[in-house]
């Protein structure tokens, strides 16, 4: 298994379908070489009201990840209770 993730930031497109077919909405996530990363589907029959809200969150979630990992590795320095969830922090991120 490889540690790398596919480069940041990472963006989602919406795409909405039903010409030939079931109805509903498409949410594709792409990396920063704007290759496909995954798509999330919201058909008619299984509609997920949170699902855009969620595709989104993937993304921000992905794109702060770096930067919240460094600002921790400069908090779990500190021999305090913020230091201290800092390094708990970070052992979850990893």
């Amino acid at each position: 298994m490889t540690t790398q993730h596919t480069p940041t930031p990472w963006t989602y497109e919406t795409h909405d379908m039903g010409h030939n077919g079931p109805r509903g909405t498409f949410y594709t996530i792409r990396d920063g070489r704007n290759c496909h990363i995954t798509t999330m589907e919201n058909f008619d029959s299984l509609i997920d009201p949170d699902l855009e809200a969620n595709t989104a969150f993937i993304v921000r979630a992905c794109n702060a990840h770096e930067g919240l990992v460094e600002a921790l590795r400069f908090y779990a320095a500190f021999n305090t209770d913020l230091g201290s969830r800092a390094r708990a922090a970070l052992a979850a991120a990893k």
